[in-house]
């Protein structure tokens, strides 16, 4: 599932890639001089699934082009490139100028095994496996932190946005989420329980959820 809500993700890329832009220039400086800015966000989750044709396509690439005449571009300088690593794992590639780009996603998919990892035949993929295998308990545990900081901005961006949006029931369907992607399943009281809940309960468990241990100690009253 989606560890960001569409529109906040959304919202979130263009910020970051309009940010690394901007600050190229400085005040009084010739815009010809800015440089294009190209973003690649590989994303472990099906973003966009609601007609066919989305489902079966996992690479994107975003641009400034007219709506009614797609062939007229404004400009090249910002390009957005979103690679669903789900989806392209699933539907696997054809065209042989994709070969490498299918082992890099198989790379971020399935690193952790060995059989699948070992049968990949690019020599980059390869290098970059055995270097990650070689990282000490250290550069894990840092990782971990780093990705835990990333999980709470995401998690901060969330509850925000269900706040504006002023939804509750929004509320409880991004916690479930984060719920199941921590702790895996939820059983029927548990999903009950979160279907009752106040907004100020939404919100406590919201804040609770990156520490907590244990899915009961998200709960826990003390």
């Amino acid at each position: 599932m989606p560890s960001s809500t569409p529109s906040a993700l959304s919202v979130r890329n263009l910020f970051y890639l309009a940010k690394v832009y901007a600050q190229q220039l400085n005040v009084g400086e010739d815009y010809s001089q800015a440089r294009p800015v190209i973003g690649i966000h590989l994303v472990d989750f099906e973003l966009f699934t609601e007609t066919k044709n989305q489902r079966q396509q996992a690479h994107w690439r975003f641009e400034f082009r007219d709506r009614r005449q797609p062939s007229v571009r404004l400009s090249d300088q910002l390009i957005l490139y979103i690679i669903e690593l789900p989806k392209a794992d699933r539907l696997g590639q054809t065209d042989r100028q994709e070969t490498d780009l299918q082992a890099w996603i198989k790379f971020f998919k399935h690193w952790k095994e060995h059989t699948t990892m070992s049968a990949l035949d690019s020599a980059p993929v390869q290098q970059a496996w055995n270097d990650l295998q070689r990282i000490s308990a250290d550069e894990e545990e840092r990782y971990k932190a780093l990705a835990r900081e990333r999980a709470l901005s995401d998690a901060v961006t969330e509850r925000n946005f269900a706040l504006r949006e002023g939804e509750h029931k929004g509320q409880a369907a991004m916690l479930r989420r984060q719920l199941t992607k921590r702790f895996g399943p939820l059983d029927e009281s548990t999903q009950a329980r979160l279907q009752h809940a106040t907004q100020e309960q939404l919100e406590h468990w919201s804040d609770r959820i990156l520490d907590a241990p244990t899915l009961s100690a998200v709960f826990d009253p003390h």
